[in-house]
C-alpha cells in the first residue's frame, strides 16, 4: 500500500521493509519523518527497515538528519539503505553516516535491488 505525505511516499514492501520516495525539489525536515515514523507505529510496523530514495533537488534539513539518528527512532529502525544517482547525494548520505553516528547499520547504494539485498541480509 503506498501512502503519499506530499513531500515523499510511503510504502511497505515484504518483510517489514519501507520504501520511501523522497520527491523531486522537496524539503524534508522532522516533522515529515516523525509523520512516517507516526505511521508505521499506527499499522504497527516495528520493527522495519528502511530504503530511502532521494529525486532530484531534495534538501533533508539538519532536524530530520538528527531526528533519523535519535534513539527513539532507532530503537524501531534496524538498518536503513539509501539509493543514490549521483556523488553529491553519496556525499550527503556518508557525511550524515559519519557525522550523526545512527546506531543501526546504514549505507548507500546505486541501485533500489542492491539495497533490498542488503536490508534482507540485515536481522531485526
Amino acid at each position: 500500500m503506498l501512502v503519499d505525505f506530499g513531500v515523499c511516499s510511503l510504502e511497505v514492501l515484504e518483510g517489514n521493509i519501507v520504501r520511501i520516495v523522497l520527491k523531486k525539489e522537496q524539503e524534508i525536515g522532522a516533522d515529515v519523518a516523525r509523520a512516517m515514523f507516526e505511521y508505521l507505529q499506527e499499522i504497527n510496523l516495528i520493527p522495519f527497515k528502511t530504503m530511502v530514495i532521494t529525486e532530484e533537488d531534495v534538501l533533508i534539513l539538519p532536524s530530520a538528519r538528527e531526528w533519523m539518528s535519535d534513539p527513539s527512532r532507532v530503537s524501531r529502525s534496524s538498518a536503513d539503505a539509501f539509493v543514490v544517482d549521483s556523488l553529491p547525494k553519496r556525499l550527503i548520505i556518508n557525511f550524515y553516516i559519519k557525522h550523526n553516528k545512527p546506531t543501526v547499520p546504514s549505507r548507500t547504494f546505486t541501485s533500489e535491488e542492491k539495497a533490498l539485498a542488503w536490508l534482507r541480509s540485515q536481522a531485526f
